[in-house]
Parts: structure tokens; C-alpha cells; sequence
């Protein structure tokens, strides 16, 4: 968006090594205001609400619109301010079942009632959280969907080449059958039932491995599973990974699986996709706007793991299949989730906006 010709500002909580309270720019040039990270709890909250409220008042009065990225106190003293200022407020939520929860609480009661009153656009990532926005009693007429974007140049299919040297340096045998996930372990990832339907995987391949990439709370119940199913052998956990190391992961796999009973909109799928891999994924909103059943991967109905099991095992089968939907897996992605593709979509999004009559 910078390079055409838009002025952005990012502000955001300072990291551990960051150099906070001072304007900065991140490796892409984007301009940064680090802001100081007190740690967890309301004083926190409370300084990083004080201080967004000061930037709007100083140096970014000037903006056409801001688009908050996350609920709390920040922006529930944001929008009134930045509505008084003329800014056009654009809220995101980033997962299927924040709004509802939002119901919950006097708080987001309360945001609530500010978003009627003072938001132009909301973004959400998928059908079923527009359907969200019209429970919560705000106008479907400013939900927009906008799915997460990718680097299509750097998630690229491998060469076989490539392919098999990433599995020696990542401990694979040549011929194993790779099922891989990428994310938190949380409770609506639904990995205790993808480790069961492996565990049945197992019985007919006896190459098969899973790699579970990511952590959580869920990471303790999880070893325990496979410590009692006899997978230790078979099941990586290498926890948290940088972009690169999930890159090489992903080229070195041959199924992505995705079996969550929620979801905003996955881009470690978007990524999986991207490099050229079939998806076995359950059929929730947040999937089936992606995955078109047996054309980019298979999508099953959520909660069963024999069904997990028969749609590994169908892919397992089928070399030739697994390649065909992956390759239509990469142009879908090239075609919709590129940060091109998103950046101009972002971009008319933001000139429409401003245009609009206040």
C-alpha cells in the first residue's frame, strides 16, 4: 500500500528488544510506534490505551482511517476520539466466535455499543462471522470479508530436489508419508482427534509420520496422548518455528491437515496451499471458502476422527491425486491470497472509505 502511493503508520506494543517510545520502521519500511509493554494486566492495558489516544491526538490526526486490529481498552477509548477527530474507525476481528464473546462481559457490552455508534467498516475473515456481526446487532451493510494474504514468492512448491534434501536434513526417510499441522494448541484446533485418526493412519502405513508444529496449553495432553497410543517414534512436536523452518517443513510434507472446530480464516492452510499441498480440513465456514472438497483437498464434518483417518488414508493412496489437488491449491492461492493481490484489494477498500460522506 506504501508503494502506491498511501501513507501507513503501524502502532503497536514494543517487543522485548524493541526500542520503545520513538518512531521506527520495520524490515519492509513500514513506519512503527513502539509502544512501552508493561507486562500482562490492566496496567498494561491502560498505558497502551493512553497512549494510542495520545498519538491520535499529535501525530496521526492526520490519517484517513485507522483499522484496529484487536478489542480492549485501546480501542474502546480509541473510536470515540478518533470519531471526533474525523478519522474513519475499521475494526477487525481475527476468529470466528470474538464477537459473540464480546456479549459476555459489561466491557465488550460496551464496545459494542461504541462500534454501532462509531464504526464505518468491519473486517471479518469469514461467512459465518458475517453471520456474527448481525447477532450482535450491527449493521451487515459495514461487514466486509478479507481473508488473511501470503508471500506466494517465498511459499513455493518444491522441486524434487529440494524436496529430498529438506527430508534428509529434517530426519525423513525418502519414502516416509509426511501429514503435517501448523498452529496453536489450543482446544479448538481439535488435535487429540487428529493424533487419534493418525493412530488408526498408522495401521495401514506403517511410513506415515505426523509433525504437529506449534504450541500451548494443550502441548502437556497432547504428549500424554501419544506416550499412550505408542507414537513417540512417529509424531514430531517441534514446537514454536520461525516463518522459515514452517516453510521447510511444509515443502518437506505431502498432506496438510487442518481438523478445527473454529476458525477465523487459517493462513498456515493458506501456506500449506500454497506449496503445492493437499488439505484434509473440516467443513466449517472458515475452510470450505478455501478448500473446494476434492479439488484442492477433502473436507470432512468436524469431530470425528474415523473420518480423519479415511480421508488421510484416501490421499495416502493416491500419489498422482495429492499432486493434482496441489497444484490447483497453488494457483487458487496465487489467484485470491497473494499480498498483492490483498494489498490492492486493501488499498480500494481505504479510497472507497474515504470517499464516503461522513
Amino acid at each position: 500500500m506504501i508503494r502506491g502511493g498511501n501513507e501507513v503508520a503501524v502502532i503497536t506494543l514494543c517487543p522485548k528488544t524493541g526500542q520503545k517510545g520513538r518512531w521506527t520502521r520495520d524490515p519492509l519500511g513500514v513506519p512503527l510506534r513502539l509502544v512501552r509493554n508493561l507486562g500482562e494486566g490492566r496496567a498494561r492495558d491502560l498505558y497502551f490505551a493512553l497512549a494510542t489516544m495520545w498519538l491520535l491526538l499529535t501525530c496521526c490526526r492526520r490519517y484517513d482511517a485507522i483499522h484496529w486490529t484487536m478489542t480492549g481498552l485501546h480501542a474502546t477509548l480509541g473510536l470515540p476520539l478518533a470519531h471526533w477527530l474525523g478519522i474513519r474507525n475499521v475494526v477487525m476481528f481475527a476468529a470466528s466466535g470474538d464477537l459473540p464473546r464480546l456479549r459476555q462481559s459489561l466491557p465488550g457490552l460496551f464496545f459494542l455499543w461504541g462500534m454501532r455508534r462509531w464504526v464505518r467498516r468491519i473486517i471479518v475473515l469469514n461467512q459465518q462471522m458475517m453471520e456474527e456481526v448481525q447477532q450482535a446487532g450491527l449493521p451487515a451493510s459495514r461487514a466486509v470479508i478479507f481473508p488473511c494474504e501470503i508471500d506466494s514468492d517465498v511459499y513455493t512448491p518444491p522441486d524434487p530436489d529440494l524436496k529430498a534434501d529438506l527430508r534428509r536434513e529434517l530426519r525423513f526417510a525418502s519414502d516416509d508419508a509426511i501429514i503435517i499441522f501448523v498452529g496453536r494448541f489450543v482446544l479448538e484446533k481439535c488435535l487429540p482427534q487428529l493424533v487419534a485418526a493418525f493412530a488408526q493412519t498408522r495401521r495401514d502405513w506403517s511410513n506415515a509420520q505426523l509433525v504437529l508444529v506449534g504450541d500451548g496449553p494443550l502441548m502437556p495432553g497432547v504428549r500424554k496422548q501419544i506416550a499412550e497410543l505408542g507414537l513417540e517414534s512417529y509424531i514430531r512436536l517441534p514446537g514454536f518455528l520461525d516463518s522459515e523452518s514452517v516453510r521447510d517443513y511444509l515443502q518437506a510434507a505431502d498432506i496438510f491437515a487442518l481438523v478445527s472446530s473454529s476458525e477465523g480464516i487459517p493462513c498456515a492452510l493458506i501456506e500449506a496451499m500454497a506449496v503445492g499441498l493437499p488439505s484434509v480440513v473440516t467443513a466449517i465456514p472458515a475452510m470450505t471458502q478455501v478448500v473446494d472438497n476434492e479439488v484442492h483437498g477433502l473436507r470432512i464434518e468436524p469431530g470425528h476422527p474415523e473420518l480423519i483417518a479415511a480421508a488421510l488414508n484416501q490421499l495416502l493412496r493416491d500419489p498422482d491425486r495429492r499432486v493434482s489437488m496441489g497444484l490447483r491449491a497453488r494457483d487458487l492461492v496465487r489467484a485470491r491470497y497473494t499480498m498483492n493481490v490483498m494489498a490492492w484489494r486493501y488499498d480500494a477498500f481505504f479510497r472507497e472509505l474515504r470517499e464516503e460522506r461522513a
